[in-house]
């Protein structure tokens, strides 16, 4: 389906492969919004809806995607109103065409398809929130720019492969505790004890990035590959971790800023 956009390097979790997902269709995400004191529905400026297929085994799935606002891999998108960027997502259009058979003449839907251009690759300037059933799902927030890069451009790339997915987690995790602990050389056995001796993870998290660590360099080193759900116990692992050192840090300052009379600042 070389005239469609996609989203490339997608693990299906039908055939478990990583692949291409074709969009078939899709909609702006609608939104509940204050107006004149009513709560009305409307079009989200960046969020989308839209219907894929998988490009190895042709299995159908929804995928909540964003616009990061960058529209310059996609010349021929003018701008970034929603209904622009609709427009520019949507290749295929729909009318009613007409056969000749025996009288009477029959008319028929029929899908149609601009083949002036090919599809692109839509990864550069959309982000993938949460696909269904199962898949990719958000990314946790607040994380270091470093870090939410290495997760979108080497965990997620490699979801289809088990072993480069438990590496990428190892190297995920490395760099969290580098920059919890403003250190460079050192290695991560011995920052995962100070993060717990320090008090900034519970032993029960410190435990979970051990075997982070140690399957990681299983991955590495060892001949025999692992499975695919160990990998995802290991991202699940990962992404607590995340959510533990950035996520909800930034949540609870969020909240002590909104209530400045109970939290003074110090």
């Amino acid at each position: 389906m070389p005239y469609l956009h996609y989203f490339k390097n997608v693990l299906c979790h039908n055939c478990n492969h990583n692949d291409s997902f074709h969009l078939l269709h899709c909609n702006p995400r609608r939104m509940i919004r204050a107006s004149k004191g009513d709560n009305v529905w409307c079009d989200d400026n960046k969020s989308f809806r839209g219907f894929f297929i998988c490009g190895h085994c042709q299995e159908s799935c929804m995928i909540d995607f964003v616009h990061t606002g960058q529209i310059q891999p996609f010349p021929v998108l003018s701008g970034t109103s929603p209904t622009e960027i609709n427009k520019f997502l949507n290749r295929l259009g729909y009318q009613i065409g007409q056969t000749k058979m025996s009288a009477p003449d029959h008319e028929f839907p029929a899908h149609t398809i601009d083949i002036s251009r090919v599809g692109t690759n839509l990864r550069p300037s959309f982000e993938i929130e949460k696909i269904y059933p199962g898949g990719e799902s958000a990314i946790p927030d607040n994380l270091p720019s470093q870090i939410e890069r290495m997760y979108k451009e080497d965990l997620m790339a490699v979801r289809g492969s088990a072993r480069h997915t438990i590496i990428s987690c190892r190297t995920i995790l490395e760099s969290a505790c580098k920059q919890i602990l403003e250190v460079k050389n050192k290695k991560l056995i011995a920052m995962i004890d100070t993060l717990k001796n320090d008090g900034l993870i519970p032993s029960t998290m410190a435990d979970w990035a051990h075997t982070i660590r140690i399957i990681g360099n299983d991955a590495v080193h060892e001949d025999e590959s692992p499975g695919i759900d160990e990998a995802s116990e290991i991202v699940a692992f990962t992404d607590n971790l995340l959510q533990l050192l950035f996520t909800y840090p930034a949540r609870i300052e969020k909240i002590r800023e909104q209530l400045p009379s109970k939290f003074p600042v110090k």
